[in-house]
């Protein structure tokens, strides 16, 4: 029942009785953003429960619908209550209904306003400053406002911008005349308005329109005071709908980011592993006949240099006793390395006899090593055999074997080794060494590796040598196996050189490995 504003949910009524609205000048609502209804209740005989409905249309096409929440009126004085609308999307709705839940109970409802929110992302510029005059959505920079006269937006729920890519700002413009207008964000009001960033001046012109203005990218500032400016004065304009829409970040690239791979996509911005670079090794191939030698049981060796260092690498068999092993080194060096018939076994020994090597001119450096120069290309080395440059095995010229009295003389082509940064040379059938002043204190030099024996026995076992030096200085010999240098031994002349010019050394060998053990290689260290 209805008796003025006051509704009754009578004990006999049917349960869906209810109040329709009859001003059909409200249809029809839409809430994209929401809204709110905001009445004038008393509940005179007691709390009683009121609820509201939107309906698509009246019944029987009533759906989509939308239920608000119900209200509790409370007390018999006239209070102001609100029921929050949330968005409803697209949907319209062309009646709107009221429903007293309790019955039995009337319930006083008045002033009952349906607002539609407005849209969030809307700025609302109304708060003129410095003499501009606001109607509504009109907007006039009269001739007596200051310069600089301008509109705040106070929509503060579209702070704090953010334009890091970037954005757009959008609005509704009429005139009746062309009129500039522009916008500036500051990061906060003034005086507190740096960073700041003016937006392009854009002219309205007469007529109604949509405009759209680029917003560059302003990097991580964020700005809490949106201004509009009407530049020319005594010209009405209209601008509504002003939105600012930040851009999306740019979308990742995938690709190789590093400038340095080959396939570096310069437009990537993040790397997805897919990077290729140019090569830095070739693989190498390194084999040894070591048929005519007895081959170690552990194995032979590829070792040496600064690349194979004392362990090196071991070969593989292919069934005829020809090693081989194929390695990756880095372009464009060069590196050293002999063939070894052992492990290392923590030591240097074992190594192929150089001889061959000098013999055959492929051997370089302090200790004779054989050498590849490596290019860019993969490089297959010929099979050498042990100890030689070509694929014959070394045959070294026969040793002499000294007797008691003979000496060497430097007179005929004798293979002199030096090594540990001394430097030694024959002139005029003179031995001439000179020890460098950053040399080892191992340096010296070898003496016809292999070329002569040295029958030294328990009764001869004595080694002379004339040295010629102007400083004093202790000369130390070792004798040694040219094909096994673990084999030797070595002693300190019995008297050290007064460096007085040409004097006898003596060397004894007696109660040392060399008595019968014909070395065949002599070793000076002029210490």
């Amino acid at each position: 029942t209805v008796d003025s504003d006051t509704y009754t949910f009578p004990g006999g009524a049917e349960g869906w009785a209810g109040f329709a609205n009859m001003n059909t000048d409200l249809y029809p609502f839409s809430f994209p953003h929401g809204g709110t209804v905001t009445f004038t209740g008393a509940a005179p005989s007691g709390d009683v429960n009121v609820r509201f409905r939107f309906e698509r249309l009246p019944y029987p096409d009533v759906d989509p619908a939308y239920d608000a929440a119900t209200v509790t009126l409370t007390g018999a004085e006239e209070a102001t209550y609100t029921v929050e609308i949330p968005s409803q999307g697209e949907n319209t709705f062309s009646s709107f209904l009221l429903y007293v839940v309790d019955r039995d109970l009337p319930a006083v409802v008045k002033d009952v306003r349906v607002t539609a929110s407005a849209d969030p992302s809307v700025a609302v510029f109304d708060g003129a400053f410095g003499g501009v005059e606001v109607d509504g959505d009109t907007y006039t920079f009269p001739s007596g406002a200051e310069g600089w006269a301008g509109v705040a937006n106070n929509n503060t729920g579209l702070y704090p911008i953010s334009l890091e890519n970037g954005g757009t700002l959008t609005f509704t413009g009429s005139a009746d005349a062309d009129v500039n207008v522009r916008f500036r964000f500051e990061a906060a009001p003034y005086p507190d308005t740096e960073p700041s960033y003016d937006a392009a001046t854009v002219t309205v012109a007469a007529g109604s329109a949509d405009y759209s203005i680029d917003l560059a990218s302003q990097g991580a500032n964020t700005f809490s005071s949106f201004i509009m400016y009407i530049v020319d004065r005594d010209l009405p304009v209209t601008i509504s709908n002003v939105k600012v829409t930040a851009a999306d970040a740019p979308a990742d690239v995938p690709g190789c980011t590093d400038a340095a791979a080959d396939n570096f996509n310069a437009a990537a911005t993040v790397s997805d592993g897919s990077c290729t670079y140019p090569p830095t090794t070739v693989n190498v191939t390194f084999s040894v006949d070591m048929s005519a030698v007895d081959t170690n049981a552990d194995g032979v060796y590829l070792a040496g240099g600064g690349v194979f260092g004392q362990d090196g690498v071991l070969l593989t068999d292919d069934g005829s006793d020809v090693w081989s092993a194929t390695v990756e080194l880095d372009m464009n060096t060069q590196v050293l390395y002999k063939f070894r018939n052992q492990p290392s076994y923590g030591t240097w020994d074992g190594f192929e006899d150089p001889a061959g090597l000098i013999d055959g001119g492929c051997n370089t450096g302090a200790y004779n090593d054989r050498f590849v120069d490596v290019g860019e290309s993969d490089i297959v080395l010929d099979t050498v055999a042990y100890g030689s440059c070509t694929a014959d095995p070394f045959v070294p010229e026969q040793a002499t074997v000294l007797a008691v009295g003979d000496a060497i003389d430097f007179e005929t082509d004798i293979a002199i080794e030096s090594f540990g940064g001394t430097n030694a040379s024959i002139v005029d059938g003179v031995l001439s060494v000179v020890k460098d002043a950053g040399a080892a204190t191992w340096a010296g030099n070898v003496i016809a590796r292999g070329g002569v024996v040295f029958p030294l026995t328990t009764t001869d076992n004595l080694v002379t040598v004339e040295v010629n030096s102007s400083v004093p200085a202790t000369i130390r010999m070792k004798l040694e196996l040219a094909a096994d240098g673990s084999q030797s031994a070595e002693v300190d002349s019995t008297v050290a050189h007064t460096g007085s010019g040409w004097e006898t050394l003596t060397f004894d060998f007696a109660d040392t490995g060399a008595i019968d053990a014909n070395f065949d290689t002599l070793v000076l260290f002029p210490n």
